[in-house]
């Protein structure tokens, strides 16, 4: 099967930084069943498991899927070859294909369901997607500055069957939690009501409304969650879906949870009709966690998946990681390694600079520091460099910037985006292979790009 994992890689490698893919799609072993229709990722442990689920599975399966010739994908934690006794499960590429009675189990519990990858049945009564029961209103860490969010949360929850606002918007840059709190959401209304027709899912199924004869089945009766709606920004067809579902909900008062990763107002693409239906509901901004929120949730994952960590060391990682996800990465290293190679400790002090082994300047850096350093390179401001407008005085300052802050960073394109403007990971990823092309061909272009990176990483300029 080593054949069908370089395949695959070679499709990742379109999308995702060698680096990248070394940390979460090396570790996993691919495999094909004897007959054929199903693939087989295994896991090396239950935490990296829970985190590729919640960041990197959707984009796994949007490259891979093409590729495996309507096979389903089956996950499990690899500790045996039998996906039940080992706790695995599987997951539908396309939610509206499955058809389930309740939510799919928490990956801690054991469990399988197999759902196909390529169906186009219409979305059944009982349709819902991947909720993690540990994504709860008392696991979601958060402080003052995330008090209206999450207060507005809760009264949606307690007047779900009479909403006092429809659409509910939660927005926030990637790794502020919008993902726990719409399962929080989605989890407490099941708690209370055990039988509540619910759909909780991505934006991907609005391709399958565009084309199809009867758009919204069976969505009516539902309460329904839609995670990165900002990915219909820039397709006037998934717009236009939205907004008919938008009208629909607000016409029935059913209660409709969108989030985005920016305010639907900054963003370039959106049509005015989309944007006077997001606007016209509640609108929250869900701020990124803080030190002392970072901390509490090193704490958190330090004592579920019993890491070992002293008080210290936990100080140290939220004072240098500054997003949720990056701290699931660096604990994904660390519970990987203890298991694999140290099941009495070991010593894990290298893993806490994640990076410093490259440069000892890189785990230091910021978004900040790279568009001031570019700034000054090329004499244009910052401000117009993370702009929307298109001057021929950033045109190649831009994506200078994005490539820097891409390869330095080791942040996803959608973050990248989030930096200029909210762009999308399209858009981003135009412009990294235009300044690929443009190093390959021009020798002066390659230069000025290998200096900004000295620069950053040595901190000067």
């Amino acid at each position: 099967m080593i054949l069908l994992k370089n395949t695959l890689r070679q499709q990742l490698e379109k999308a995702f930084p060698s680096q990248e893919l070394a940390q979460w799609f090396d570790p996993l072993a691919v495999a094909v069943d004897e007959s054929g229709k199903i693939l087989n990722v295994s896991f090396p442990h239950a935490f990296f498991g829970q985190w590729f689920m919640e960041t990197r599975r959707k984009a796994f399966e949007l490259h891979v899927t093409p590729h495996i010739n309507g096979m389903r994908i089956v996950y499990e934690n690899g500790n045996d070859s039998n996906g039940k006794e080992a706790g695995g499960f599987s997951l539908p590429i396309f939610p509206w294909a499955a058809h389930q009675s309740s939510v799919l189990p928490a990956f801690e519990k054991q469990g399988s369901v197999a759902v196909a990858a390529n169906s186009s049945d219409t979305l059944s009564a009982e349709t819902t997607n991947f909720l993690l029961e540990r994504h709860t209103f008392d696991t979601f860490i958060a402080n003052k500055k995330n008090d209206f969010p999450l207060a507005a949360a809760h009264e949606a929850v307690e007047k779900a069957l009479c909403p006092p606002y429809t659409p509910f918007v939660i927005y926030g840059q990637s790794g502020s939690g919008k993902t726990h709190l719409l399962g929080a959401m989605a989890n407490a209304l099941l708690a209370a009501y055990p039988n509540m027709p619910l759909f909780h899912g991505g934006v991907d199924y609005l391709d399958h409304m565009v084309l199809s004869s009867s758009r919204f089945p069976s969505l009516l009766e539902k309460i329904v969650f839609i995670d990165d709606i900002q990915r219909v920004y820039h397709s006037p067809g998934l717009q236009g879906a939205l907004v008919d579902l938008i009208d629909i909900f607000h016409v029935s008062q059913r209660l409709l949870v969108l989030s985005a990763d920016i305010h639907p107002a900054d963003s370039p693409g959106l049509s005015p009709k989309l944007l006077s239906r997001l606007t016209g509901g509640l609108v929250v901004e869900l701020k990124k966690p803080d030190m002392d929120v970072r901390r509490q949730y090193l704490q958190q994952k330090n004592a579920v998946f019993k890491l070992g960590l002293t008080k210290e060391q936990l100080v140290h990682l939220a004072q240098h990681h500054q997003d949720i996800r990056s701290i699931d990465g660096i604990l994904t290293r660390i519970s990987t390694y203890r298991s694999l190679c140290a099941p009495q400790g070991g010593d894990v002090e290298k893993f806490l600079d994640h990076g410093a082994e490259e440069h000892p300047n890189r785990r230091f850096l910021t978004a900040d520091f790279i568009l001031d350093a570019v700034s000054k390179h090329f004499s244009v401001s910052k401000e117009s460099i993370i702009g929307k407008k298109r001057e021929k005085s950033v045109a190649l300052a831009r994506p200078v910037a994005m490539l820097l802050c891409r390869e330095l960073l080791h942040i996803s394109l959608e973050q990248v985006g989030a930096i200029f403007s909210g762009r999308d990971h399209s858009s981003v990823l135009y412009s990294l292979k235009k300044i690929s092309e443009l190093q390959k061909s021009n020798k002066d272009v390659n230069i000025q790009v290998a200096t900004l990176k000295q620069m950053c990483l040595t901190r000067r300029g």
